[in-house]
């Protein structure tokens, strides 16, 4: 492709090196023949010989890195503090504790747990409501809730790991060198709905306790870490945003391991903050 292309553009000549390595035009005209005549492997070969003949400085995201792995810490942190907290002052857990303990070692094993924990945290916040209010009205609106945040993980998580027909397909089809069947489902469609449901549910979480905290009769100094909790549940929800946003450019990508980083920083970013909302209501009881 490098050498059908290089005659076409303005480099002309094979030997002009630094034309070769600077010219856009070429670069893409030979980006779009690579991917439309030859294999995955075939064109990371081609983009690491270029990179080295033509000493192009090597990208990394690493500074980027540092925000979300300081909040999936500091989230680590919390939970634990959480159970210490509830241990030492009622010496039992709930279910919404023990959600958080199941949540807390998925979230650091695999991709495919990321809706685990985003589902996991939202029951363990609506577990903590049934326990702070206990009208029963609002019950019912809870395990109604409930019932849609678990029925709708469950749902995504089947059709993310079954995405693809047969399994292995997911693991080796990018090579471009499957030559057996296979059957997928389009995973940009399926990335678009699950982050919908999740902001959809982030916000209705956000919304239903909203009558039973106006009547609350508490003092200043409560209904300031009320306002600070539901603060960064609202920051969870403009990360669930920010991230669809990053999906739907990635959906076009010519490099998915370097244009991918951004979703995955702002994921971190999403499930660190949503272990540290869901913990601060037990915390709060050791400040």
């Amino acid at each position: 492709c490098v050498l059908t292309q290089i005659p076409l553009s303005a480099c002309t000549s094979f030997l002009n090196t630094t034309c070769i390595c600077t010219n856009a035009p070429l670069k893409s005209a030979a980006q779009a023949c690579v991917l439309s005549s030859c294999t995955i492997s075939d064109g990371i070969a081609l983009a690491k010989a270029q990179a080295t003949a033509c000493e192009y400085p090597v990208r990394n995201m690493r500074d980027k890195l540092y925000a979300p792995m300081s909040l999936e810490l500091i989230g680590v942190i919390c939970v634990f503090l959480r159970l210490y907290s509830r241990w030492r002052y009622t010496g039992r857990y709930e279910v919404d504790d023990w959600i958080m303990v199941v949540c807390m070692p998925l979230f650091y094993i695999d991709e495919a747990f990321y809706l685990i924990v985003l589902t996991l945290t939202k029951l363990a916040m609506l577990f903590c409501y049934l326990r702070l209010f206990p009208q029963p009205t609002f019950h019912r609106v809870c395990y109604l809730v409930i019932s849609s945040v678990t029925l709708s993980g469950l749902v995504l998580l089947f059709l993310q790991i079954f995405q693809c027909l047969p399994l292995a397909y997911i693991w080796e089809g990018w090579l471009g060198t499957w030559e057996g069947s296979h059957t997928c489902l389009d995973v940009h469609v399926l990335a678009y709905s699950a982050a919908a449901v999740s902001i959809a549910q982030d916000v209705v979480i956000l919304i239903i306790p909203m009558p039973m905290l106006r009547g609350l009769q508490t003092g200043v100094k409560l209904k300031l870490e009320v306002c600070i909790m539901f603060s960064l549940g609202f920051f969870i929800l403009l990360t669930s945003c920010i991230r669809l946003n990053f999906i739907v450019k990635f959906a076009d990508t010519t490099n998915p391991s370097w244009d991918y980083s951004n979703a995955l920083i702002w994921t971190g970013l999403e499930g660190g903050v949503s272990m540290i909302v869901v913990s601060l209501p037990a915390i709060r009881t050791l400040l």
